[in-house]
């Protein structure tokens, strides 16, 4: 990876640490934080090729070229280990962070220096995490961690204060999408949708080019209406949408409740992400108080936790319905709506 292909809003933090790593001052255990999209496994992959490389370039990205840079792309460097659920949506179970343990205690091969990196590491369970600990409070000479998540909050405060917090922010609208613009041929206006319907986050509005995610979510926000109007049941919309994705499901309903949201509590015109169907959310939000929105996006925000567990997501998905199509706080009917706009 050269600079040229690494994320720009990255480079501040990154030379940052090439500089650490220069001198020899680098943490033994990194904790690469900041929302999902931005980069930040990118963002570990360069750091763990750039402390394995033979011959960096001046920048501090690897050379591509040595040996450990060509056992690094073969997948067959012994001093480089990554750290991942076995299944996605899985733990990282002990067995692994045990076999981690182990391996940094081995004298490295190669480059001098052991590198793994533990991504997403909100995965660690309880008996993981403790495991990882003691390696942590110990760390052997010449060893770098690099732990990977978007919910920090999600690992114990004993694994978060042994390691080197770096927070990694995502880029500005201009910035995003000129990054944005290399990968997908569409005009700007369309660019900055994509961004703001991902909260700013490039490698997340990218994955939005994909027509038919777009297309999920216009489905969406035609069968929610559809409830409203009764022309709809909860059950079939629940297995509809579990088909397509229960985290892309989840995440455009908690995206359009936020919305809904400042829609009601603003008299103005305030800035919503998914501003291109500003007039429908609108009409849905004539049905809702606040009080009763707040209470939907909490209950959407504990189905989104327990979503990590064995809980059903058939039915946690057919009770938040449920709650949309119930919703106490109708004081005008649909078809009295269609008349405001």
């Amino acid at each position: 990876m050269s600079v040229s292909e690494f994320p720009s809003w990255l480079m501040p933090s990154f030379s940052s640490l090439v500089q650490r790593l220069c001198s020899g001052t680098l943490p033994h255990a990194l904790l690469l934080t900041g929302q999902k999209g931005i980069g930040k496994q990118r963002f570990a992959e360069a750091l763990m090729r750039a402390v394995c490389c033979e011959e960096p370039d001046k920048e501090g990205f690897a050379c591509q070229q040595c040996r450990s840079c060509q056992l690094i792309n073969a997948g067959s460097h012994p001093d480089v280990k990554s750290i991942n659920p076995v299944e996605t949506g899985k733990i990282i179970s002990i067995d692994q962070i045990r076999a981690l343990n182990q391996y940094v205690l081995l004298k490295a091969q190669l480059s001098g220096n052991k590198v793994a990196v533990i991504s997403p590491a909100e995965k660690m369970n309880i008996a993981s995490s403790n495991s990882l600990l003691k390696t942590l409070e110990e760390p052997p000479a010449h060893s770098l961690l690099i732990l990977v998540t978007d919910r920090p909050a999600m690992l114990p405060a004993t694994i978060r204060s042994r390691c080197q917090n770096i927070t990694l922010s995502k880029p500005s609208v201009d910035v995003g999408t000129q990054w944005l613009k290399t990968y997908i041929d569409s005009p700007k206006d369309h660019l900055e949708l994509l961004l703001a319907l991902t909260d700013g986050a490039p490698f997340e509005a990218r994955k939005l080019a994909d027509n038919e995610l777009l297309k999920h979510r216009d489905k969406m926000l035609s069968d929610l209406e559809g409830l409203i109007r009764g022309q709809n049941d909860p059950v079939s919309i629940a297995e509809a949408w579990l088909k397509v994705s229960m985290s892309d499901s989840l995440y455009w309903l908690q995206r359009w409740v936020e919305d809904l949201i400042r829609l009601k509590s603003s008299e103005n015109l305030p800035d919503i992400a998914n501003s291109d169907v500003r007039e429908r959310l609108q009409r849905v939000g004539l049905l809702w108080n606040l009080k009763s929105l707040f209470s939907f996006y909490d209950q959407l925000c504990e189905t989104i936790r327990l979503c990590e567990t064995s809980c059903n997501p058939q039915m946690l998905l057919e009770d938040l319905l449920i709650f949309w199509t119930h919703r106490k706080s109708a004081v005008i009917a649909w078809s009295q709506i269609a008349l405001r706009f």
